[in-house]
């Protein structure tokens, strides 16, 4: 099981932070959904990845990349060889997919009959390999070829298109568990080594190295200020705020459960939500603690670095989402 997308950690925060009843949570329930629908799909081509590891091969995922002074593309996943780069987009989609190549829209019929529209993800890949290439290019790597392809990770999915564009989508779309065959047909169609095995561990590194990931800001996004959000300590069972600090432990009166580290959890909402770091009256404002000292011991026994001296100590929160089972 991979580990959640920050993404998908910021907006879970956030919804967990929003009063039950708010004008824009629809909205982030909705983008919710959309992330974890990816990242299902991500799931499961991982899974297909498992069976094509081989030492020819380098795996870079979730790529972003600078092309053109502020302008930026992604990559869900690029196998990388001596011989091409397979670029893939996997999509976690259910229902019947008709790719409507006139209109360049993927029209989505789900099994209650709903109608949804949605980009082309075969001019998505084509556009990534466009400007993939001009990266290499960019770069100084020889003109290695690039196959783009969308895979289906919904084995019930059904694939459909117009009949005159059939065999274009034919040769771009398939479901996940057809990758090792693909990868078996491509390795017999360019037998050609165009970069050596030095160029390609350069080419993974470099891709790697030059990775800038879009962490978006969602109280920007949907223009939540700071003083809307919830405080206080949230119960890890059933998400009620806030929970009552006694006897060195946490209480929620909702489901009765008692925790003596609940506070990490929220901590780490503040870090997702409100900043990277926190200072003693931070953490007792965003707690929901009325005692410097209590605030202190906390922050303290987490081990966090931090900078100043003891009254204006700042700590640093990001090792905490690590230590979330």
């Amino acid at each position: 099981m991979t580990k959640k997308p920050t993404k998908i950690l910021k907006l879970e925060a956030l919804l967990r932070r929003l009063p039950p009843i708010y004008d824009r949570r629809p909205k982030i329930e909705e983008e919710l959904a959309i992330s974890k629908a990816g990242h299902r799909g991500e799931q499961s081509l991982a899974y297909h990845l498992k069976f094509i590891q081989h030492k020819n091969y380098q795996i870079v995922k979730d790529i972003r990349l600078n092309h053109l002074e502020d302008l930026y593309f992604q990559m869900d996943t690029l196998i990388l060889s001596g011989r091409f780069i397979l670029n893939l987009d996997a999509k976690n989609m259910s229902g019947t997919l008709y790719f409507d190549q006139d209109f360049d829209q993927l029209i989505r019929t789900g099994q209650n009959g709903k109608v949804e529209a949605f980009l082309n993800p075969i001019l998505q890949v084509q556009r990534q390999e466009l400007q993939l290439q001009s990266w290499l290019k960019k770069h100084k790597f020889p003109p290695v070829p690039i196959v783009s392809l969308v895979l289906i990770s919904n084995p019930s999915s059904i694939i459909k298109t117009a009949p005159q564009h059939i065999k274009l989508v034919q040769k771009v779309v398939f479901h996940s568990a057809k990758l090792p065959f693909i990868l078996e047909s491509l390795e017999k169609a360019y037998q050609k080594d165009i970069l050596t095995t030095s160029q390609v561990n350069k080419l993974s590194k470099l891709l790697i190295k030059q990775n800038t990931p879009l962490l978006p800001g969602y109280l920007q996004k949907f223009k939540i200020s700071q003083s809307e959000l919830l405080t206080g300590v949230h119960c890890r069972t059933c998400n009620s705020l806030p929970l009552t600090r006694a006897k060195g432990k946490w209480y929620c009166r909702v489901c009765e459960h008692y925790s003596v580290d609940a506070h990490i959890a929220s901590l780490v909402d503040y870090f997702l939500l409100k900043g990277d770091t926190i200072t003693n009256r931070e953490c007792r404002e965003f707690l929901q603690i009325s005692s410097k000292d209590v605030a202190g011991k906390l922050l303290t026994s987490l081990n966090l670095p931090f900078t100043g001296s003891f009254k204006d100590r700042v700590y640093n929160l990001g090792s905490l989402i690590g230590r979330l089972d």
